[in-house]
C-alpha cells in the first residue's frame, strides 16, 4: 500500500518520468541481483514512485533530465542579444563571454511568447544600460526578460530633480542669522 504522499507523487508524475524510473529500477535491480543475490525485492508501485521523483529532481546520477522545446532563434533575437552585450560591454568591459546562443532564444522568447515589439526591445536595451541602477542589474538577456515591465514602467516616470527640495534641507535659524551677518 502506497502512503499518502506517494499516491500524490504518482498522480503528477507524467508517462515519460515513470518510465525513466522504470528502466532505472530495473537496471538497479539487475546490478543487485548481481552483486548480492539475498537483496529483497520492492513492491513495483511504491519503487516506482520513489525513483519517479529521485529521477526527475535529477538527485540520480546519470537520470535524464525533462527537456523543454524552444523554437530556434531568429537572426533578429541573435542580433539583440549581441545588442545587449555591447551595450553592457560599454560600462563592463571585463564582462565574461556569454552563451549568445542562450541569450538569443531568450530574446526570441520575448519576441514571440511576450509579444514585444522590436523597437521597444531596443529601446529599453539602451535605457536599462545608461540608468544608474538598472546597468547592475541587467547583466544577461534573462534578467532583461525578468524586469522589463518594471525597467518600462520606470522609463515612463519623469526624471527625478537632482535639486533638494525644502523639506530636505532644513537650515537652522542660528544659522541663517550667521550667515546674513557674514554676508553684510
Amino acid at each position: 500500500m502506497l502512503a499518502p504522499d506517494e499516491n500524490k507523487v504518482n498522480q503528477v508524475i507524467n508517462p515519460q518520468s515513470k518510465e525513466i524510473a522504470n528502466q532505472t529500477k530495473r537496471e538497479y535491480q539487475k546490478s543487485t541481483r548481481e552483486s548480492s543475490p539475498s537483496v529483497p525485492k520492492v513492491a513495483d508501485d511504491q519503487s516506482s514512485a520513489v525513483l519517479a521523483v529521485s529521477s526527475f529532481s535529477g538527485n540520480r546520477q546519470g537520470a535524464a533530465q525533462p527537456q523543454t522545446a524552444t523554437a530556434p532563434s531568429s537572426p533578429l533575437a541573435q542580433a539583440l542579444a549581441k545588442e545587449l552585450l555591447v551595450a553592457i560591454r560599454q560600462h563592463l568591459p571585463r564582462l565574461r563571454q556569454p552563451d549568445l546562443g542562450t541569450w538569443a532564444e531568450v530574446f526570441q522568447q520575448m519576441l514571440t511568447v511576450d509579444q514585444r515589439a522590436v523597437s521597444e526591445l531596443r529601446q529599453l536595451i539602451a535605457w536599462s544600460q545608461q540608468d544608474s541602477f538598472w546597468q547592475s542589474v541587467i547583466l544577461d538577456a534573462k534578467k532583461f526578460r525578468q524586469h522589463f515591465d518594471q525597467m518600462a514602467a520606470q522609463q515612463q516616470r519623469p526624471a527625478r530633480s537632482q535639486v533638494p527640495t525644502k523639506a530636505q534641507v532644513i537650515i537652522p535659524s542660528w544659522l541663517r542669522e550667521q550667515e546674513a551677518q557674514e554676508a553684510q
